[in-house]
């Protein structure tokens, strides 16, 4: 597993490449690349730019996503067939998730980034005592 110092080796090597991308990106156009329309990336795409010295960006996403069934390739399966390999098979699941993003520019070339979020799971499942039996 990950230890404290290869976390932050790791945090300090996203952050020396994140800024390196940056300077690659601006420095070889003779323009304000902040006009560019393919300046930022899709909005699915989270940390592709950085902010100048005292810049603050506040940023909030929703994501909800919802399951029913199950499928094996993009056939509907049962649960019979499920069972003859697992002991449990997903009926429904739902998820909502909420997340807040703090970015900051503490100078025109470094950028600190906080975020948090709030997940909601919810999933209902059958289990069979029969499957139990015949694993190994």
């Amino acid at each position: 597993m990950f230890s404290i110092k290869n976390m932050l080796l790791l945090i300090l090597w996203f952050t020396i490449l994140t800024v390196k991308a940056q300077d690659s990106i601006c420095s070889n156009i003779k323009c304000d690349c902040s006009s560019r329309p393919d300046f930022h990336a899709p909005i699915g795409v989270m940390l592709d730019h950085g902010h100048d010295k005292g810049q603050w960006m506040v940023s909030y996403r929703y994501m909800n996503m919802g399951m029913a069934g199950n499928l094996s390739g993009s056939s509907a399966i049962s649960n019979d067939a499920i069972f003859t390999n697992y002991i449990m098979a997903p009926e429904k699941m739902t998820m909502q998730m909420h997340m807040l993003m703090l970015m900051y520019g503490i100078t025109n070339r470094i950028t600190v980034m906080g975020m948090a979020n709030y997940v909601d799971n919810s999933m209902s499942m059958t289990m069979t005592m029969y499957g139990m039996m015949n694993m190994s």
